[in-house]
């Protein structure tokens, strides 16, 4: 018998890429620009913090250059931040300078997203990687305590009831 196989999540019967198609294939990009984020979920009044680096599998050295732009739910800019960085074959890249990307949640901050957008550019400007990420914004965490709780482990999932 065959039973379903992972390359019907990638290609469809007629052929056409699948968004997780384009997922994989970032994944395996020789050059990739990431970021370690202790949570996705956050509470008003705490610090969003993000670590952000640079995988590659190339073999040579690069210069190039981080833009990390965190957006709000209208995708407007709220912080902008840029590092140079040298892409060093087979090894993790961190920028030059402090690698952190830090934000202040406003203690107003009503239960949303917000997101994350990572592009790594080489000298010539061309977009060798690209990364977003979601985040949430939960009243629920706006209180110290109840977020020191769901931030020491792990703790149910809150159920979101208006995405972005």
């Amino acid at each position: 018998t065959i039973g379903p196989v992972s390359s019907w999540n990638l290609i469809d019967w007629f052929g056409q890429p699948q968004l997780s198609y384009y997922s994989t294939k970032r994944a395996d990009e020789p050059v990739h620009v990431m970021a370690r984020m202790p949570f996705r979920s956050w509470g008003p009044g705490d610090t969003f913090r993000a670590s952000v680096m640079t995988l590659s599998d190339r073999t040579f050295t690069d210069s190039a250059r981080i833009t990390a732009r965190l957006l709000d739910r209208q995708m407007k800019p709220m912080v902008v931040k840029h590092w140079k960085v040298k892409v060093e074959g087979g090894q993790k890249s961190v920028p030059a300078g402090s690698n952190e990307l830090a934000w202040a949640i406003p203690s107003d901050t009503p239960d949303s997203y917000f997101f994350l957008e990572l592009t790594l550019t080489g000298r010539s400007g061309k977009c060798l990687s690209r990364q977003v990420y979601w985040q949430r914004a939960l009243r629920a965490l706006a209180d110290p305590e109840a977020r020191r709780k769901w931030q020491a482990g792990p703790v149910p999932e809150h159920v979101c009831t208006n995405g972005p």
